[in-house]
């Protein structure tokens, strides 16, 4: 068993940095690092070496894993000294594993009984407030925790956020409460659905069960109101059409119907808060109001803490001053009584708010003189959430200029120039950017220069820049949808494209070169060189081109020749500017051969990848190697063009080596089958050569055996593509066996059953997947069946007792055929039609570890069914020791329907 250092960094030494307290034996298995499966004594004296080097290593850090390992190295000299340790013994360590299971099976229990008597009235818990309780018992995992909430019969709610607003205008909602109260709905739900007799949820959507052609939207709103216009007039009907009218006038804003109603259930709550009542009356609010019994658990248990509803006439004036409605608190003012204890006192923060709101306008209208437009922004936005109903202060926001765009960087890509900055520092929203080029000078202002573009991005290209010309680009941003532009951003650049796609195709008596060159070039030089690349633009040999294309046949076998071409370019004077050198090489050729001996071997397997490794002859000349899932459409030996060669798969990156007579290329692929091309360069092609085969696929996952008698049922996980696996089965006794096991005959018979004889063996499992391409197999996975195995026969009942008749618990109670010691059970509980074949986490309802029970003896246990829908099977598995073999009980005492 290997050491895993960067695991154990992770899951042992940074937790410790902020554990506080003493080292206990609670925790000596994770600082070990001890895992069920060291049960050798030289692996384990291995295993404790290497750690201890870790610790040694890491303790000299100046760093917080090094303070750990300080603390531990400490702590391990303190545990040798104790008489009782023996840490190089596998059997004190599962002494060690069942002590500390038997402290934890105590611990969960204790914790159940805490969160049961603290909030079994209310029958759920948040998980915040388990963690809080848990934090009593450090020496719980998450898993024990569960366990422990689940015997304690108790639900967990995952809070949710609740809306802090109605969605509606303050004086709307004030309005729409008014209406409500006059017709006698408490919330807008029942004013929408008058006759609504049933209990609905509210948190996710509007539900209503058994009635699920009620709605809370648009459409019902509609509906209502065009009753309430053509029934007899009452002075009821006319608060209903009021209320519906002021909730028609929201939902145009784009208020939520449902949100209005939560809202309005989270200030009822928040009010009975006040009132210093306990959730469990606050549940029963909340269910008064109509609601279901979980949203109204799960609303009370998100409630904010410290909240408390609101009141009216001075708590509203501050309420208003708090939202920054500054003009609506004056003109509220006027109705507050002069007798009114707080009427002082909100006329002193009226005036202390005017005074902050006329230094802020004047600091804001200096920092604009001074060009500082972040400033200015940040102070009138203070001013607004002073007073946002002030349309003086609203007009100055909105003609606001923005902060210019930062760190315009310009760069020329081939025949274009790309531009990119950052977003001012600026809180608007909706910022736009124009983008304008001048050739003599920076821009002065949106209007001065050529448009190139407005755009919501960071980034423009200048698709159709001059050439040979110095370009001045300048970036202007403007936002909140207005036309106020900011200052300019600047940057430059000078377009002068070299050619692009140079091609070099030797031939046997002549190189030809083709080149794509800028529309605007006035001609395209070309020096030649022998055996170099030209030092410059006079270095070489000039050689007559034409605008895209050369012919060079003044050639000698056997040398290399390097062409330098330049595109020449004028500028608004007629002076000629040159682009950088473009260098391509070639040499005649003799005609390529098609490769036939290619081969491909597979090395190793990374993640969705793999490692191959090709060779082939080192006189073969050059050759580029080409793989696909299918074979190309061209026969062997047909010569055809790069651009065609492109066209299929893709090309094996790297470049090969050469080792005596040998060319050797490794590179990485996805994982599958593959055909791999090779492509011999000649001089009037590239010669397709002979495809070879090669794959590797995923390997199975999760590979268990399971043994009843003398039949072994082997399982696995399949990969998605597979669907053929083969089964090496390898017995001592017997000759070796392999079939093939395809995924439809696997599910049919859940798995595949080897008969087993007295000496076991080992079964190897290997996936196939299948493409046009051909077969590829994965790795194999291997695992032992041990020989002689020992029988756990099991049966499941329920507690006797009228009253346990409807109880989760259950009593397991095992009996073994001979005397077993550190047996490991798992007790799954698989929702579904299907009985559960493995042991996965997401279905392990109870587990016991350490058990030691005596051959003939029944041993009691028990376990909570966590709740899960019918029908489903309960199952009991052994995972430790492997020679361990389970015998179910009847189908009865395994369904439950």
């Amino acid at each position: 068993m290997v050491f895993d250092q960067r695991r154990y960094e992770e899951d042992v030494i940074k937790p410790m940095r902020s554990q506080k307290g003493p080292l206990t034996d609670d925790d000596l298995l994770r600082r070990y690092a001890i895992e069920p499966g060291l049960t050798d004594a030289a692996e384990l004296k291995q295993h404790l070496r290497k750690l201890r080097t870790y610790w040694n290593q890491t303790a000299s850090l100046p760093t917080g894993l090094g303070q750990v390992c300080k603390r531990l190295m400490a702590a391990d000299e303190d545990l040798k000294k104790r008489p009782d340790a023996r840490l190089e013994d596998p059997a004190w360590w599962a002494g060690v594993r069942t002590a500390k299971a038997n402290r934890a099976r105590q611990a969960v229990g204790d914790l159940a009984n805490e969160l049961k008597d603290a909030f079994g009235s209310l029958g759920s818990v948040t998980r915040t407030q388990v963690n809080g309780v848990a934090k009593q018992y450090p020496q719980l995992d998450p898993a024990d925790i569960d366990a422990a909430v689940r015997q304690a019969g108790l639900r967990v709610l995952d809070v949710v956020d609740l809306p802090e607003s109605s969605g509606l205008d303050r004086a709307a909602y004030r309005a729409l409460a008014q209406r409500l109260h006059e017709v006698g709905a408490p919330t807008i739900v029942q004013l929408l659905h008058p006759d609504l007799n049933r209990p609905y949820a509210l948190v996710q959507a509007f539900t209503v069960n058994g009635r699920p052609e009620l709605r809370l939207d648009e459409a019902t709103l509609k509906t209502r109101i065009k009753e309430a216009d053509t029934a007899a007039d009452s002075p009821i009907l006319r608060g209903r059409r009021a209320a519906l009218r002021l909730l028609q006038t929201g939902v145009g804003a784009g208020a939520d119907l449902r949100v209005v109603a939560l809202y309005q259930v989270v200030e009822a709550l928040l009010e009975s808060r006040g009132d210093n009542l306990v959730d469990a009356f606050l549940i029963r609010v909340a269910t008064r109001l109509g609601l279901t019994q979980e949203d109204a658990e799960l609303i009370v248990a998100s409630l904010p803490s410290g909240r408390t509803g609101g009141s009216s006439g001075a708590v509203a004036i501050r309420d208003m001053l708090a939202s920054g409605q500054l003009r609506a608190a004056q003109g509220a003012l006027g109705g507050l009584a002069a007798t009114d204890p707080e009427r002082a006192g909100i006329v002193a923060e009226i005036a202390q708010l005017e005074a902050k709101l006329a230094t802020l306008l004047n600091d804001a209208e200096q920092a604009l003189r001074d060009r500082r437009e972040d400033e200015a922004e940040r102070l009138i936005l203070a001013a607004r959430r002073i007073a946002e109903d002030d349309e003086a202060v609203q007009m100055r926001y909105a003609r606001l200029p923005m902060p210019p765009a930062r760190d315009v960087r310009v760069v020329v890509a081939g025949t274009v120039v790309q531009l990119d900055w950052q977003p001012p520092a600026s809180a608007m929203s909706d910022i736009r950017y124009r983008v304008v080029r001048r050739l003599d000078a920076d821009p002065g202002g949106p209007q001065d220069g050529t448009k190139v573009g407005e755009t919501g991005d960071t980034s423009l290209t200048d698709s159709r820049p001059p050439v040979g010309r110095d370009l001045h680009y300048a970036v202007f941003a403007s936002g909140n949808g207005g036309a106020v532009w900011s200052r300019s951003a600047t940057g430059t650049a000078r377009l002068v494209p070299e050619v692009a796609d140079a091609t070099v195709r030797p031939g046997t008596d002549r190189i030809t070169l083709t080149w794509q060159a800028h529309p605007d070039v006035a001609e395209v030089r070309v020096r030649r060189t022998e055996g170099r690349p030209p030092r410059g633009t006079g270095d070489g040999v000039g050689i007559p081109a034409g605008r895209d294309t050369l012919v060079d046949r003044q050639l000698r076998e056997g040398v290399e020749y390097f062409y330098g071409l330049v595109a020449v370019y004028h500028d608004d004077q007629r002076r000629e500017v040159l682009s950088r050198m473009t260098v391509v090489s070639g040499s005649p050729q003799a005609e390529a051969r098609p490769l036939g001996n290619l081969q491909v071997e597979p090395v190793r397997r990374r993640g969705t990848s793999v490692q191959v490794r090709l060779t082939w002859p080192a006189d073969a000349g050059t050759v580029r190697v080409r793989y696909a899932p299918g074979p190309p459409a061209w026969d062997f030996g047909a010569v055809v063009t790069p651009a065609e060669a492109a066209r299929y798969g893709r090309e094996l990156p790297g470049l090969p080596e050469v080792y005596g007579r040998e060319c050797v290329l490794e590179a990485d692929v996805p994982a599958g089958p593959q055909l791999y091309v090779p492509f011999t360069t000649g001089p009037s092609g590239l010669v397709v050569g002979r495809p070879v085969h090669g794959g590797h696929a995923e390997p199975v996952r999760a590979l268990q055996t399971r043994r009843t008698g003398e039949r072994v049922t082997v399982t696995w996980v399949w990969p998605e593509e597979a669907g053929v696996a083969e089964v090496l089965w390898e017995r001592p006794d017997a000759p070796t066996e392999t079939r093939r096991v395809t995924r439809a005959a696997y599910v049919d018979g859940d798995g595949c059953v080897l008969v087993v004889g007295a000496a076991g063996g080992t079964v190897s499992v290997r996936a196939i997947t299948a493409g046009p391409a051909g077969e590829a197999r994965s790795d194999a996975v291997t695992q032992a069946v041990s020989g002689r195995a020992i029988e756990v026969r099991y049966s499941i009942r329920r507690p006797s007792g009228f009253k346990e008749r409807y109880s989760r618990q259950r009593d397991l109670e095992i009996v073994t055929d001979q005397d077993c010691a550190d047996l490991d059970l798992a007790v799954v509980v698989a929702p579904g039609p299907v009985m559960p074949l493995a042991v996965l986490p997401e279905i392990v309802a109870e587990r016991f570890a350490g058990l030691a029970p005596r051959r003939g003896v029944p041993m009691p246990l028990s376990f909570t069914v966590p709740k899960t829908a019918k029908p489903y099977w309960i199952r009991v598995f052994a995972t430790r020791p492997d020679n361990v073999t389970v015998i179910d009980p009847p189908i009865a005492e395994l369904k439950v329907s």
